[in-house]
């Protein structure tokens, strides 16, 4: 079971409120986030968009307090910091290659031919990963660093969205 991290449910809302999509539904193990707008256009003012992060941030911890009651807010903090620890650990080794553009991912440069890359495979700064098309433009997506791919998040000729996960690469 996953538990959805506060900072990653702050950047879910913020890409929501940036995008011109109407709504979103996020689902990982048994949480779920569902965000959306009315249809006709006009966006409903809610409380949300005139909070800081800051009061983010309490009011999740306070629907996280009334979501296990009996349980004390350092009691959850403690346990939440030991599981981390090792994940934090691993993340940091780990360069996540996201999209710069809104359009369809390719793993390779024609339909029929090889991927440019391939989970395992070790990529130089500057090595093509993939093509993503938008507008009928082909724009080829190089490597930021130096590793191995250890894991291929987005699917061919899936869509994606500025900032969606491409790939994963653990640092050389």
């Amino acid at each position: 079971m996953q538990n959805i991290k506060l900072e990653d449910i702050l950047k879910i809302i913020e890409q929501f409120e940036s995008s011109s999509i109407d709504s979103l539904r996020y689902k990982t193990g048994d949480e779920e986030i569902e965000l959306s707008r009315n249809k006709n256009g006009s966006v409903t003012p809610s409380k949300l968009q005139n909070m800081d992060t800051e009061q983010m941030k309490e009011l999740l911890k306070e629907a996280e307090e009334k979501k296990s009651p009996g349980q004390s807010a350092s009691t959850d903090q403690t346990t939440e910091e030991k599981e981390e620890k090792p994940a934090e650990e691993e993340q940091e080794n780990l360069f996540t290659v996201t999209s710069p553009i809104i359009g369809t991912f390719y793993r390779s440069p024609a339909p029929g031919k090889p991927a440019y890359i391939r989970k395992g495979d070790k990529v130089k700064k500057g090595d093509i990963l993939c093509i993503i098309e938008a507008m009928k433009v082909m724009n080829k997506i190089e490597s930021e660093v130096s590793g191995e791919i250890v894991e291929e998040v987005a699917e061919d000729g899936q869509t994606v969205e500025y900032g969606s996960e491409l790939y994963k690469i653990k640092l050389d």
